[in-house]
C-alpha cells in the first residue's frame, strides 16, 4: 500500500479526454413508443428476429413498466400478486440509411430487474444474468435495490452490427421472483460523431516502484495520449500511440 502512495503522490498523472458531443444524434430517445408483450406467454427465440411479426403486440410510450408509479405505459403483471410474469417482451425498429455516418453508437438503458438487448437477432447487451442460455422462466440473479434502480447502464455499439436502413431492437426484460414489486424499462440509442469522449476511467493497473499502466475507454476510436511529470503544473513528459482505439492502455516506465 505504501509503495502505491509514493507513486502516486509523487507522479501525478493527468488525462485530458475531450468532452465534444454537439453533432451527437439521438435516433432513439428515452420516450420512445414500443411495441411490448405482456402476457407471460413463451416466445421462444424467433421474437428477436428482425423480421419477427409483432402486429399483435400492444405498443406504448416508455417508461413502461408497473410498481413505481412513474410509468408512461403501465404493463400487465398477470392475475395473481403472488405469481407475476417473470419476462416481459419489448421490440421497437428504426431507419438509419447510413450507419457509417457515425463513429458508433450508444445505447443507455433503465431496467429493474434484468434484461437482455438484441439488435437485429444478435445479442449486444445483458445484465443481472450468467451467460448461459435463458428461458421465459429464467429469474434475474437478484433485485435492483431502491437506490439502483434510477442508474442507466451504457454500453458502446459499432456501425459494423447495424445495416443501412431498418433495424429492430428487442429487449427481455426478466423479474428476480414472482412476488417482484415493480417493473421498469426504458432505452436510448445516440449515433456519436467522431469527436472522443471520455467513457470509462482512467485507472490504474500493474503499479511497480518505476512503472505503472493506464486504461482508459473513449466512446469513438482516437489515439492515446497521457502527459506525466513530478508537479501538476509540469507535466512535461508525454507517451503516445497514433493507432485509433476505443480502448486505451498506454504504459509509464522509469518512474522514480
Amino acid at each position: 500500500m505504501k509503495r502505491y502512495l509514493l507513486l502516486l503522490l509523487s507522479v501525478p498523472l493527468c488525462l485530458f479526454p475531450t468532452s465534444i458531443q454537439g453533432q451527437d444524434i439521438p435516433l432513439l430517445p428515452f420516450g420512445s413508443v414500443w411495441k411490448y408483450l405482456d402476457n407471460g406467454s413463451n416466445q421462444g427465440t424467433a421474437w428477436r428476429a428482425s423480421g419477427f411479426n409483432d402486429s399483435g403486440w400492444a405498443s406504448g410510450p416508455s417508461e413502461l413498466g408497473y410498481g413505481d408509479g412513474d410509468e408512461a405505459t403501465v404493463l400487465s403483471f398477470g392475475p395473481n400478486t403472488g405469481a407475476k410474469y417473470i419476462t416481459t417482451y419489448f421490440r421497437r425498429s428504426l431507419s438509419i440509411p447510413d450507419v457509417n455516418a457515425f463513429a458508433g453508437f450508444l445505447l443507455r438503458i433503465k431496467r429493474d430487474d434484468a434484461f437482455v438487448v438484441y439488435l437485429n437477432g444478435n445479442e449486444v447487451m445483458r445484465q443481472n444474468f450468467n451467460e448461459g442460455s435463458i428461458s421465459y422462466t429464467t429469474l434475474a440473479y437478484g433485485a435492483i435495490a431502491d437506490s439502483e434502480e434510477p442508474k442507466i447502464l451504457s454500453q458502446l455499439l459499432t456501425p459494423a452490427q447495424f445495416s443501412n436502413g431498418t433495424n429492430v431492437l428487442a429487449v427481455e426484460m426478466h423479474q428476480s421472483a414472482a412476488t417482484s414489486s415493480d417493473l421498469s424499462f426504458n432505452l436510448e440509442l445516440t449515433g456519436l460523431d467522431t469527436e472522443p469522449s471520455l467513457f470509462r476511467g482512467p485507472y490504474l493497473q500493474a503499479a511497480s516502484p518505476t512503472a505503472i499502466v493506464i486504461k482508459w475507454k473513449t466512446d469513438v476510436p482516437t489515439d492515446s495520449r497521457v502527459r506525466y511529470g513530478t508537479q501538476p503544473e509540469a507535466l512535461t513528459d508525454v507517451v503516445h500511440s497514433a493507432a485509433p482505439t476505443r480502448e486505451h492502455e498506454m504504459a509509464i516506465t522509469g518512474l522514480q
